[in-house]
């Protein structure tokens, strides 16, 4: 009788720990839902924008691991062709040619280390840190990106902005009007990637 007594008491703490406030699964699947992505810079006339309508290769499935708050094996590719400046062909034309679209379709990232959880929910979210390898119009960078992880009970969204140089890249700045207009060096990567939960 005893036996069974402990082990209705076990059993009750044990379910009283799953209903507890703040209680989570070491590991949480996702899946993938859509991603945005775009870059903002200035010119010597105007700030300007420019937004990708084709952002693909991130994984079909993502692992959060909460005991040691990391994300493992993520990429994605940005189809450069797919980039409008909001200015007609004209100015995408010229978008194209400074990415070397035709020799090198796409933008990629590559994480070369689980992303890892670095300060703890703020109201808004976790701030999560990625290194990996971003390669644009032939040259390839190691970089450090920081990005907004927000989760709840059904979705992910890692949120985050990266400044970067053209130069950086051999990117020549875009012009126009026979150089009267001209790109500046310095622009910010904006990207939005959501995943919902797996049931």
């Amino acid at each position: 009788m005893k036996m069974r007594q402990d082990s209705f008491v076990l059993l009750t703490a044990f379910l009283y720990t799953l209903m507890a406030p703040g209680f989570s699964f070491s590991q949480a699947n996702y899946q993938f839902e859509e991603a945005n992505f775009y870059v903002t810079g200035k010119s010597t006339l105007t700030d300007w924008k420019a937004e990708a309508s084709a952002v693909i290769g991130c994984p079909a499935e993502l692992t959060f691991n909460s005991e040691n708050g990391t994300i493992e094996h993520f990429s994605f590719q940005v189809v450069t062709k797919s980039f409008d400046g909001g200015r007609g062909s004209s100015m995408n034309e010229k978008i194209y040619k400074a990415l070397r679209s035709s020799e090198f379709p796409y933008i990629e990232f590559n994480q070369t280390a689980p992303a890892s959880n670095i300060a703890t929910e703020d109201g808004i979210g976790s701030d999560f840190e990625s290194n990996g390898k971003l390669s644009i119009a032939g040259t390839s960078r190691d970089v450090r990106v920081f990005f907004k992880g927000i989760r709840d009970e059904s979705s992910f969204i890692f949120r985050g902005t990266h400044p970067l140089k053209l130069s950086d890249f051999n990117i020549e700045p875009p012009s126009a009007m026979f150089g009267q207009i001209q790109t500046r060096d310095d622009i910010v990567v904006h990207f939005e990637i959501k995943y919902k939960m797996i049931p």
